[in-house]
């Protein structure tokens, strides 16, 4: 669902705008936001046989379902889809660490089961036609569609998938690894018929995890190191094959024809574009004067100056450009000042109090942001998962074990940031930080933050790959220098950004986490001691901690949605009196632009209003588009290469 793709932590430039108007990256979204759910054994899971699986209760569509409610079945195919993202590409693998692959590349893929957009902990039958459990959730069956292949002929069979499945865990991203954690094994039973064997843990999301697994042509990387940053195109199993590219500048995507999957009711309505065409730029404003000249049809804004300032344009002001605010209900990133705690500087919890009190968001949504964002005060926001007030029961059992191990104003404070609205009320809070850190060896001397013993000065640098974030570290950088720390903005291209990241190299980054409706174990991934030091994991702060571990694995294995809600703001209570990141800001809502020549169903979801995937070309839109936009002058001229092109393509 999302695109600076990257399964490292890139395609989630959602917050920073792209939006999931690479939502059509989909796939690569999906390796991100695609793991969802946690909960508990629902009635679902007691059927032996069934089209789809639900963690949390019955299923919203029963067996012999047409469609998704929202989507248009009687959508026209045709035309073409031009978006953009930013960075380039190197690779055409997204599953592994090396290289950067391209947004979109998810449309050439298929998976064992469609995740809805519209219920969390949901998925129907895609590439298996049907799933069964065992009453006791050891082991799980998925029979394969026969209908289901690679473009080339090649067939899906058990043998590719079990492929799939142990590429995946042996060679691709480390956080394959954590969500196959509880898989034991992989058996064939039948040409098109396998079976999963899980552990004793009880984690009910298993089934849902196992159906989003990648569906990849063994035969071709056979022949290709799955490893390698290749650009050869791969055999594509989804409703899309690449038809085209310049490496690194841009991709063309056609649609499959007579694809195997084009009638299931999970993908009906869907894919509905001939052609989807990304462009990459190197920088954010370059991307947006393209969206103006035309050349790219669809934007999601992620700068609210753009969105008060930068849309008044001729096209823009004559109807031809459509702009909407669009809310939503899903869980925003964890997004924010990421410390890199490995460093002994960060050590010390007070330390990084000290730094995130003197953040002064307030000044920015002020002066910036036109009011328009509120601050997170979670690691889930805008989500039942966000903790508020003090614990509840249900939290306390889970955190009362730990105490002593966690902090104790887990139990007697509610988590609050300052807010000051007035030059005092900001003196008090930078007086506060002084007092943090001086109970944690730190000193003014001569101007200068500096450790007593040492005398060694507290200095940092704050690494972005975004030029344009590089207003929301200023400020911070001015208020730092008033307490004598001298901190340093570097801006480097996304690739290297990427590298240093993964290996940890890094003392505070601006990035996010992308969560989703039902938290699982891809908190493992996020937060666990186990991922603190792996190469590519998302556990950029580095934390080492038992007592979140221990949380994390109660969370995995919530016995309902209700107990899931509750075990995760106690996690999100841990982590945010840890003081691991300096918390951001949300809108919950997108901000999107495209040019009038599209049709999109009159029912969105609520967790996904922007799903252009389900939208399609409309002739007669485009044609009044060009009519709106011709001037007497150059009508004629482009009347002709109309009716040419028009020609070309038929």
């Amino acid at each position: 669902m999302i695109v600076k793709n990257s399964l490292k932590h890139k395609q989630l430039n959602l917050l920073r705008g792209l939006a999931i108007a690479a939502i059509l990256a989909v796939a690569p979204t999906s390796l991100s936001a695609q793991k969802k759910a946690s909960s508990s054994p629902s009635p679902s899971a007691e059927l032996t046989k069934a089209q789809g699986f639900s963690v949390f209760g019955e299923l919203k569509y029963p067996d012999g379902f047409k469609h998704y409610d929202y989507v248009n079945p009687e959508a026209p195919k045709g035309g073409r889809l031009t978006l953009s993202a930013l960075g380039t590409f190197n690779s055409l693998n997204p599953f592994i660490v090396r290289g950067d692959y391209p947004a979109g590349v998810g449309l050439t893929l298929s998976n064992l089961m469609s995740e809805t957009q519209d219920r969390a902990g949901e998925c129907y039958a895609f590439g298996a036609q049907s799933i069964e459990i065992a009453a006791d959730r050891n082991y799980v069956i998925f029979n394969i569609n026969p209908k289901a292949q690679f473009d080339d002929g090649v067939k899906i069979t058990a043998e590719t998938v079990i492929w799939s499945f142990n590429i995946l865990k042996d060679k691709g991203s480390p956080l394959f690894r954590t969500y196959y954690k509880n898989v034991k094994k992989a058996e064939k039973l039948g040409t098109y018929q396998v079976k999963f064997y899980l552990d004793d843990t009880k984690n009910a999301e298993l089934p849902l995890i196992l159906g989003q697994i990648y569906i990849l042509p063994k035969h071709f990387y056979e022949k290709v190191d799955f490893g390698s940053t290749s650009l050869e195109i791969p055999p594509s199993s989804g409703p899309y094959k690449i038809k085209s590219m310049e490496p690194g500048r841009s991709i063309t995507y056609e649609r499959v024809k007579n694809w195997w999957g084009a009638d299931l009711p999970s993908q009906l309505g869907a894919n509905n574009f001939d052609e989807i065409h990304y462009e990459f730029f190197l920088d954010s404003n370059s991307q947006l004067e393209a969206f103006k000249s035309g050349r790219i049809d669809i934007r999601a804004e992620n700068s609210i100056k753009n969105w008060n300032t930068a849309y008044n344009f001729p096209a823009a002001n004559k109807g031809c450009v459509i702009r909407e605010e669009l809310f939503h209900d899903r869980t925003e990133p964890t997004y924010g000042f990421f410390f890199n705690i490995r460093h002994p500087k960060f050590h010390d919890m007070r330390v990084r109090e000290a730094l995130t009190i003197i953040y002064d968001f307030g000044w920015l949504n002020k002066r910036l942001f036109y009011s328009a964002y509120n601050r997170n005060l979670s690691y889930f926001p805008n989500s039942c998962f966000a903790a508020h007030d003090l614990p509840s029961e249900m939290e306390l059992e889970i955190l009362t074990p730990l105490k002593g191990q966690i902090p104790e104003r887990v139990f007697t404070e509610k988590f609050g940031l300052p807010d000051p609205k007035i030059h005092t009320e900001l003196r008090t809070t930078m007086s506060r930080a002084i007092q943090l850190f001086d109970q944690a060896g730190w000193h003014i001397n001569e101007g200068r933050m500096v450790h007593k013993e040492t005398n060694t000065p507290f200095t940092f640098e704050i690494l972005i790959d975004d030029q344009s974030n590089e207003k929301i570290c200023m400020h911070y950088v001015s208020t730092l220098e008033r307490i004598g720390i001298t901190a340093v903005v570097r801006s480097i291209d996304k690739a290297a950004y990427t590298q240093r990241v993964e290996n940890k190299s890094f003392d505070m980054i601006v990035d996010l986490i992308p969560q989703s409706n039902s938290l699982g174990n891809e908190q493992r991934d996020f937060f666990g001691s186990s991922k603190a030091d792996v190469p590519g994991s998302r556990n950029f702060a580095g934390i080492n901690n038992p007592a979140i571990d221990e949380v994390i694995e109660k969370l995995v294995q919530s016995d309902s949605y209700l107990q899931l809600c509750h075990r995760a703001r106690a996690l999100d209570r841990l982590l945010l009196w840890g003081f691991y990141m300096i918390p951001a800001w949300h809108k919950g809502s997108l901000l999107v632009a495209y040019w009038d020549k599209f049709g999109h169903p009159k029912v969105s979801s609520k967790f996904n209003p922007f799903n252009i995937q389900t939208w399609w070309y409309d002739a007669t839109k485009a044609q009044a588009l060009l009519d709106k936009s011709e001037t007497p002058s150059n009508r004629n001229f482009l009347s002709t290469v109309w009716e040419r092109l028009q020609k070309m393509l038929s």
